[in-house]
């Protein structure tokens, strides 16, 4: 006969909610854990959650209480579980054995095998879930061109040497929208933005940018204001001009009158 884990209704759905918060398999509502198994603080978006391992064979021949070094190993491994379930995470190791926080619930875990109590804030299943960033999403590259100026132009044919003004920005140009960096280039100041297509047909967009960079997916997803970004290029340019987004050529930008405008130095053939 199928033997099935038994949950009430109550123990289920703080399980579920659980399970959306930690990177670790949930197993049940877990008795208290031993004070002196390796402990550690995990901190997710602001909660705090005192995780606790059983004692492996790593720690097994201490003839001792465990020591900092023991639960510094400990954080480590869970920093290591975080990082590849994608999770944002701070890990602090205990320096001592501390007692269960007060009214936290006991949640039984498996990490890579291992068995797991977490104490965790019996509030915790009523907040809304941190989003997480898939490990893959590391290894996506994604192209973001650094947009410096745009314009709106009437349909055209640019020459060499020809100045067009425009108005400077400082933006990240990724998936159709845009992130505002500050002047230097360097800092995130907004979140994103999706662009919107000129309400005038018959004019085209001409944007300056110093070119596309290369971020992982992860990066992008996680791109706040405040955060500060590498772009890896210089910021004196060469500068791409580009209409409606397609690359047509170089430019340099110039002072005319007091006014921005980019001059054309070469375009595609």
């Amino acid at each position: 006969m199928l033997r099935l884990p038994k949950f009430s209704a109550r123990d289920a759905r703080l399980l579920s909610a659980v399970a959306r918060w930690l990177p670790f398999r949930v197993v049940s509502i877990a008795p208290s854990g031993d004070p002196y198994w390796p402990s550690c603080e995990l901190r997710i978006a602001g909660e705090s959650i005192d995780v606790r391992g059983a004692p492996t064979t790593r720690f097994d021949e201490a003839p001792r209480p465990l020591g900092a070094i023991e639960h510094a190993l400990w954080a480590l491994d869970v920093a290591r579980a975080c990082k590849a379930a994608g999770v944002a995470a701070e890990v602090w190791p205990r320096t001592e054995p501390v007692p269960p926080p007060q009214g936290a619930i006991a949640i039984e875990l498996v990490v890579g095998g291992q068995t797991v109590v977490a104490y965790v804030p019996p509030h915790l299943p009523a907040r809304a879930v941190p989003e997480r960033v898939p490990a893959w999403a590391a290894r996506w590259m994604v192209d973001a061109t650094v947009v410096v100026a745009r314009c709106a132009l009437a349909p055209t044919t640019l020459r060499v040497r020809d100045l067009v003004t425009v108005e400077r920005c400082h933006e990240l140009e990724i998936f159709g929208g845009v992130v505002a960096l500050s002047s230097t280039l360097t800092e995130v100041i907004s979140g994103y933005v999706p662009r919107v297509a000129l309400a005038d047909d018959a004019q085209v967009e001409v944007s300056v940018a110093l070119g596309a960079v290369k971020l992982p997916l992860r990066d992008v997803l996680a791109l706040s204001p405040g955060q500060i970004v590498q772009l890896g290029r210089p910021l004196s340019g060469p500068f791409e001009v580009r209409v409606d987004g397609r690359f047509i050529g170089r430019g340099e930008l110039v002072d005319v009158d007091g006014e921005l405008a980019v001059r054309i130095v070469s375009l595609e053939e």
